[in-house]
């Protein structure tokens, strides 16, 4: 195999390897934003959601550099100008052991992917119901507390039209 397509498919090796390194870590994220919703810790909800956030956007730097090393490997061995390919389409070109090794990548992305989509879809049906627990929480203390009737349920000023009224203090 020629060096180019060595360090090519090296690059792409390695952006796989940090790929699932990250979806890992995103994995063990999501545990800590389960038990952050399950105890209702809207501290610890809020740095869960920011270390979220930090390795979403990692991941995404991340696929940029795997879509240019298959575009540059596709370039290589399919001829196919600043067009990307998949991983199966890439390693019915490359010899064994990397083919195997790629696959063996490829796959292992998936199914950390696939985890941490059922994970994400999870936590999501949890924090719709938390959200919908706390709006009728919200709802509840409305109407305990709003006797003036000054706001409407949806926390907004509601305008009542001006009562008149006076009281006649004199003796």
């Amino acid at each position: 195999m020629d060096e180019l397509i060595e360090s090519h498919l090296a690059a792409l090796e390695d952006h796989l390897r940090g790929m699932i390194d990250v979806q890992e870590r995103m994995l063990a994220v999501f545990a800590d934003k389960r038990e952050a919703i399950r105890t209702a810790d809207g501290d610890k909800l809020m740095a869960v959601v920011r270390r979220e956030q930090t390795l979403a956007e990692e991941l995404v730097a991340l696929d940029g550099l795997r879509i240019e090393a298959a575009s540059q490997l596709a370039e290589q061995l399919l001829a196919r100008r600043g067009q990307s390919a998949t991983i199966a389409e890439l390693a019915e070109y490359i010899d064994e052991p990397s083919r195997s090794r790629l696959l063996k990548l490829g796959e292992e992305l998936r199914e950390v992917v696939q985890r941490a989509a059922g994970e994400a879809s999870v936590l999501r049906d949890a924090m719709e119901r938390l959200t919908g627990h706390l709006r009728g929480l919200r709802s509840l203390m409305h109407g305990a507390l709003d006797r003036a009737r000054t706001y409407s349920r949806s926390g907004a000023m509601h305008i009542t039209p001006r009562l008149t009224s006076a009281l006649d203090i004199t003796l």
